[in-house]
């Protein structure tokens, strides 16, 4: 079930505040479950920038071709990706 970026922070918020208030394991799984956290709250925050950046492409007249180019995918993949997103703006 597709979920919205937003709900994505949130979770992993929710989930960080968990990691924090557990303790070291004596083997540093508490370290390693901090980095992993922090890599998916990033990537989070990556995504929503870039689905902003894309809404904005288009407001200012950017093609869907010209998206896909800069993303790597076709015009198609990139319409199909963020086209919500620039909808919903």
């Amino acid at each position: 079930m597709p979920r919205s970026l937003q709900e994505i922070i949130d979770h992993a918020e929710t989930l960080a505040t968990q990691v924090e208030a557990a303790e070291p394991d004596g083997n540093g799984h508490r370290d390693d479950v901090a980095v992993l956290r922090s890599a998916t709250l990033a990537s989070a925050h990556a995504d929503r920038a870039l689905a902003e950046t894309v809404a904005a492409a288009r407001s200012d007249g950017l093609s869907w071709l010209a998206i896909g180019v800069v993303l790597g995918v076709s015009g198609e993949a990139a319409r199909k990706r963020y086209g919500t997103a620039v909808t919903s703006r």
